[in-house]
């Protein structure tokens, strides 16, 4: 049997003769995703602040003191990071938010990176309530620099950038979500109307290639 295949006028033929529950299923697509993430899928708003950890000896004039000072901060950089998510660090924020709010509840909203292979940190909470993203995230900076001094005795660890509140929420917002399933369902009914004209030409051929057989069975019954 010949492969059947779709030329590309056919297969435009074939979504355009369904266009209208392509566009069903984007609409109903779209409704989805919408209702998907405004009602089951809350934004979250996230608060960023900034560090600065250095060492004694970075702002010397003798290369080799610098670099080692340099050194010396980037590895007490990547130690903050690890101190920064400790129970002692977040406990000591917690309680200037409410008695009863603990670390492990501020561990999963708290996440914390170094700014390239600088001696800057970057402290993000993120919460439902951008007010709360923006308190917590004020209350780890107010509190983590002594502490965590107070771990390592040594270097000094400053505050570059206080958290400001967040105005937009993290992607996806429910109109992001409404738009990627809407493209989602409207591609897969596409698809869905790109086999539907497949299947129909090689019905079509089909029914054919039959007609072809039976006329020809005929005309030799004839000339028999």
């Amino acid at each position: 049997m010949e492969d059947v295949h779709l030329t590309p006028r056919e297969l435009l033929r074939a979504i355009i003769r369904r266009l209208h529950w392509v566009l069903l299923a984007a609409i109903l697509g779209g409704m989805f995703g919408f209702c998907l993430c405004r009602f089951w899928l809350p934004p979250q708003y996230t608060a960023t602040g900034s560090l600065y950890v250095s060492i004694p000896g970075s702002e010397s004039a003798d290369p080799g003191t610098a670099s080692a000072a340099l050194t010396a901060a980037q590895k007490l950089a990547k130690t903050c990071l690890v101190l920064l998510e400790s129970d002692r660090v977040l406990d000591l924020a917690a309680q200037q938010l409410a008695p009863d709010c603990t670390a492990e509840d501020l561990r999963p909203m708290v996440s914390a990176s170094c700014l390239g292979d600088t001696e800057a940190l970057s402290i993000s909470v993120s919460h439902r309530d951008p007010q709360t993203a923006t308190l917590l995230a004020n209350a780890i900076l107010d509190t983590a620099p002594a502490e965590i001094l107070r771990i390592v005795h040594t270097g000094r660890i400053e505050v570059v950038d206080r958290a400001v509140l967040p105005v937009q929420p993290d992607a996806p917002t429910p109109w992001h979500a409404a738009a990627l399933a809407a493209c989602i369902t409207g591609f897969s009914a596409g698809l869905a109307a790109a086999l539907a004209g497949f299947r129909e030409k090689r019905k079509h051929i089909a029914r054919l290639r039959r007609r072809v057989y039976v006329d020809h069975g005929v005309t030799e019954g004839r000339a028999d």
